[in-house]
């Protein structure tokens, strides 16, 4: 929780809204959670606090696919 509360805080994102590598992100949140025993908590705060809305929107489409 601590390193969310930094990250955070950081305050990193991408606001112009631009689309980085999708497809790359939802592969990474899959092997980071599902794709392996336990889970890469670091892998899921660095792609929820350092990418914009929109990026965010396309990867959490693209991962229920």
């Amino acid at each position: 929780m601590k390193r969310l509360f930094v990250a955070l805080i950081q305050a990193n994102r991408d606001e112009t809204n631009q689309y980085t590598d999708v497809a790359a992100d939802v592969q990474y949140i899959y092997q980071a959670g599902e794709g392996k025993f336990g889970t890469d908590e670091v892998a899921f705060i660095s792609i929820l606090c350092n990418r914009g809305e929109a990026h965010l929107r396309a990867v959490f489409d693209a991962y229920q696919r």
